[in-house]
């Protein structure tokens, strides 16, 4: 199942540098983030979401590790009726809020991205690719 992401158009994410993880959010805060490490991506790679009166919107498609997206299974129910928002080694990639629980390993950072904003998404995600074995 892939679920979107969407991007929020911000310069730097100052409201969530300093949010807590989901794992240990409390019930009264709005906001929680996921961190993401080196090895935690698989694949990230970047196409057209969908074109809207002749303009062009991008999403990233991602692959979690099997760690990732084991540790991204845990923190979902703290994220539920929240802001999550997703870091990769520690600079903020995206953030949504979070509507329901999804299984598996792969995400969808989605909105109203051009391909300049889907491209640096995809770059700061590459930065934690595993090395050697691509998986599908």
């Amino acid at each position: 199942m892939i679920i979107a992401l969407a991007l929020l158009a911000m310069p730097a994410a100052t409201q969530y540098e300093n949010v807590p993880p989901c794992a240990s959010a409390s019930e009264v805060e709005r906001s929680c983030r996921f961190d993401l490490a080196f090895g935690d991506i698989v694949k990230a790679n970047v196409y057209v979401a969908r074109a809207v009166a002749g303009h062009d919107y991008y999403s990233v498609k991602i692959t979690l590790s099997d760690d990732a997206a084991e540790r991204f299974g845990k923190i979902q129910q703290k994220a539920l009726g929240r802001d999550l928002a997703i870091f990769a080694d520690g600079t903020f990639v995206s953030k949504a809020f979070w509507r329901e629980k999804v299984k598996g390993r792969k995400l969808q950072i989605s909105g109203a991205m051009s391909l300049e904003e889907a491209l640096e998404v995809e770059r700061k995600l590459l930065a934690l690719k595993l090395d050697s074995s691509d998986e599908n």
